[in-house]
């Protein structure tokens, strides 16, 4: 059994990882050689979601980051929060049996080191 994920520690999803750098390009559709770009670099209390990270080639990664590249502006966060929704569902439709089981026992870890969940009053 892995040790608990630390509250202040940051959510690893490696085989998800591995598999976002085996996709296309979430925002041209290039082939070179995908980076995890991560949307939401940090969770509410600190972590790094690697659930929010998306296929990105160097230089959408770099747009992604606010920087205009070859003359084309950052790309918007709104298209960024897209492009997660999009992963995740290629994920869903298309990881292999082992590799959901993987993500899953990462998330229920990462769920039970955050303790009960508290809905306002």
């Amino acid at each position: 059994m892995s040790p608990p994920i630390l509250k202040t520690g940051r959510f690893v999803l490696k085989a998800y990882r591995q598999w976002v750098t085996q996709q296309p390009c979430a925002f041209c559709s290039s082939t070179e050689g995908s980076e995890p770009h991560h949307v939401l670099a940090k969770g509410p209390q600190g972590t790094h979601l690697d659930f929010t990270c998306v296929p990105a080639c160097h230089r959408c990664h770099m747009r992604c980051d606010g920087q205009t590249v070859e003359g084309r502006p950052p790309i918007r966060q709104s298209w960024q929060m897209w492009a997660v929704g999009q992963t995740l569902v290629r994920f869903i439709q298309n990881a292999n049996k082992e590799l959901r089981e993987a993500f899953s026992a990462e998330w229920e870890r990462f769920a039970e080191s955050r303790g009960p969940w508290e809905v306002p009053s």
